[in-house]
């Protein structure tokens, strides 16, 4: 994290606030956190507050904030005539890659406890990728002097690792990575009559978003107590969800 930070932990039962600031390691830590849920919250000077929910555990005495640890960003575009005066045409493509540091941080007796359930899950620092990429092309046809077609295609593909957020005692298996596939294609044809003075435009849209969050688990959700620590495993209750659209436009 940026050194000079400021973080807030919150706790929702009693609206008692603590605040502390990076050190110049890029690292914090909050002692004597009594247990409770907690609403953690990372600002700075020119960057959006980030902001976490932790339930602190009996023997869990620190929370740590996990921002982005990686950020990749990258593209390139192409353009020209196919032939001069007459077709045109331009593509460009663009990807960003971020991944982020989750912490899971569950005592070992309830690793164990699901375990037994037949729960697959795992503890430590995870690294959860996001990513988005978008193509556009677009040909130009000047098929005369009065007449001239367009051709457009859009293609958006977002994977969120973390759609249904988990984390602290939540294990993985209870977020959703979220995939959402969006493409539109669009013809328009212009054509401008000088003897009658008045332009004449035809135009089709095409448009299909395909959004899936998946279930991590086939085991239901569910919570273990033992020994005043808990954990959380399983399919959230709002997953799976499937959304399928598809717009005509004339």
């Amino acid at each position: 994290m940026l050194v000079g930070a400021k973080v807030s932990a919150r706790q929702i039962e009693t609206n008692q606030i603590r605040n502390i600031e990076v050190d110049e390691k890029g690292g914090f830590r909050f002692l004597k956190l009594p247990p409770g849920v907690y609403e953690v919250t990372a600002s700075a000077d020119n960057f959006n507050p980030q902001t976490e929910k932790l339930v602190i555990n009996i023997g869990r005495t620190f929370l740590r904030f996990s921002p982005v640890s990686s950020q990749i960003q990258f593209g390139s575009f192409f353009s020209g005539p196919i032939k001069k005066d007459k077709i045109f045409f331009f593509l460009s493509f663009e990807r960003f890659l971020s991944k982020s540091s989750i912490p899971i941080d569950v005592k070992e007796n309830i690793v164990e406890a699901f375990r037994r359930r037949n729960f697959s899950v795992r503890t430590g620092l995870l690294s959860i990728p996001d990513t988005t990429v978008s193509l556009l092309g677009r040909l130009d046809w000047q098929t005369s002097a009065n007449n001239s077609i367009w051709i457009r295609y859009n293609f958006g593909g977002v994977y969120q690792g973390r759609a249904e957020t988990f984390g602290g005692v939540e294990f993985e298996n209870v977020g959703g990575a979220r995939r959402l596939n969006d493409s539109v294609i669009a013809f328009n044809n212009t054509y401008f009559s000088s003897e009658n003075n008045f332009v004449h435009e035809t135009r089709f849209l095409f448009s299909n978003r395909d959004q899936k969050v998946p279930a991590q688990d086939s085991l239901p959700d569910t919570i273990v107590v033992e020994n005043g620590t808990l954990g959380r495993a399983g399919t959230f209750f709002r997953l799976p969800q499937v959304l399928k659209e598809q717009v005509y436009q004339v």
